[in-house]
C-alpha cells in the first residue's frame, strides 16, 4: 500500500541484483512500520511481460486494519510511478483491487469481484499498455508513457497494518514471463512479523505484525538470512 517506501528498497535491489558497484549504508531496512513480506521477481520489465498468479487470502476477522496481498509494478528508484493489482478484505469477504501512484498521486479501487474462494490476478504490458485483470476481466488499462517508469521492477507482496493483526494468503503462478523467458523467484524481504515461504512453486504469506522489527533478505530456496539478496542467493 505504501509504494513511495518500497521504491526506496526496490532501488537497493535491483542495484545489487544486476551487480552495480554501489555502497549501501543501510541494509534489510524496514521503509515503513507495516509488518510486510515482500517477493522480489527479477527481469526485463521494460519489455513485454506476463504476470499471471492464482491468488487466495483467508479474511481475518480479529483483524483492526487493513491487509493486503498484491503484485506490484515498480517504476524504479523515486521520483517514480506503480501500478499494482491485488486482494484485500472487505465487506466480510475478499475483493480485488487496483492501484495507482503517479508521483505523490495515489488512487485506490475496489474493482468490485469477489474473490472468497480466490482469483486469478493478471498483469501484463508490452511497450504501450499496461493491463490488469482479475478471472479474465479486465479491470485496468494504460498508456504505459503515462508513468515515469525508468527502470521497472515487479514485488509480489503481502502486507498487514495494525499490530496484533494477521495475514495468510498465498499466490500460485499460472504465467510468468518475461517475453518467453519463465521467471522463478528466489529472494524475499521480511519485516514486522510477516514472512514469505515457497512450497514448490507456491508462495504462502502468513504471520502476526508484530512491533518488535525483525528485518531480513531470504533465500526462498533455502532459507538463509543476509543483509541483501545478494547475500542469500
Amino acid at each position: 500500500m505504501r509504494s513511495p517506501h518500497r521504491l526506496v528498497r526496490l532501488a537497493v535491489v535491483l542495484a545489487i541484483l544486476s551487480a552495480a558497484t554501489i555502497t549501501i549504508a543501510s541494509a534489510a531496512t524496514p521503509y515503513s512500520k507495516d509488518g510486510e513480506a515482500t517477493v522480489y521477481l527479477q527481469g526485463r520489465f521494460d519489455r513485454s511481460f506476463v504476470l499471471t498468479y492464482d491468488a487466495g487470502l483467508h479474511a481475518e476477522p480479529a483483524n483492526t486494519s487493513w491487509s493486503t496481498l498484491s503484485i506490484a509494478l515498480l517504476g524504479g528508484p523515486p521520483p517514480s510511478d506503480a501500478v499494482t493489482i491485488g486482494i484485500y478484505p472487505a465487506d466480510a469477504g475478499v475483493h480485488a483491487f487496483v492501484d495507482i501512484n503517479r508521483g505523490r498521486m495515489n488512487t485506490f479501487r475496489d474493482t468490485g469481484v469477489r474473490c472468497e474462494h480466490g482469483c486469478r490476478l493478471s498483469l501484463r504490458g508490452d511497450r504501450d499498455t499496461l493491463i490488469a485483470t482479475v478471472d479474465g476481466r479486465e479491470v485496468g488499462r494504460w498508456p504505459r508513457f503515462a508513468f515515469r517508469m525508468p527502470a521497472p521492477g515487479v514485488q509480489l507482496n503481502g502486507e498487514v497494518g495494525a499490530l496484533g493483526d494477521r495475514i495468510d494468503g498465498w499466490l500460485r503462478p499460472a504465467d510468468v514471463r518475461v517475453e518467453e523467458t519463465r521467471i522463478v523467484p528466489w529472494c524475499a524481504f521480511t519485516t514486522g512479523g510477516v514472512a514469505a515461504q515457497r512450497s514448490g512453486q507456491v508462495l504462502h504469506y502468513a504471520g502476526t505484525h508484530v512491533a518488535e522489527v525483525t528485518s531480513a533478505y531470504v533465500s526462498l530456496t533455502t532459507g538463509r538470512t543476509g543483509e541483501h539478496c545478494a547475500d542469500v542467493r
